[in-house]
């Protein structure tokens, strides 16, 4: 899990501010964390936002079933308003108009 966060978390941090999502989401954000992997981006929302973690819902979506385990133990543990499911990136089953903003982060060490 450090190694995600050490590749990845700094042009995540990017990525959210560039989308308006941090250094804080607009009230009641639905965002859509799509290809989560680790559910990188998702912690980097929390951590910013811990102060009010229901601010906004993530739903945190990756066609590995062990990415989304993964991500499901974190969201447990973290107590984040999240949810992970298995879901394909190029077949997303829900509206475009039920999130805020959607991500699809690729690292350079992971393209």
């Amino acid at each position: 899990m450090e190694a995600a966060e050490a590749v990845t978390a700094v042009p995540a941090r990017a990525m959210l501010e560039q989308c308006g999502l941090l250094p804080s989401p607009p009230a009641g954000s639905v965002v859509l964390d799509n290809a989560c992997g680790a559910g990188v981006v998702t912690a980097c929302l929390f951590k910013a936002n811990n102060s009010d973690s229901k601010c906004l819902t993530v739903i945190c979506g990756d066609l590995d079933p062990t990415m989304v385990d993964m991500t499901r133990q974190r969201i447990k543990i973290n107590d984040w308003n999240a949810q992970a499911e298995r879901i394909d990136a190029q077949a997303v089953i829900y509206e475009d108009s039920l999130y805020a903003c959607s991500d699809e982060f690729r690292s350079s060490a992971h393209a």
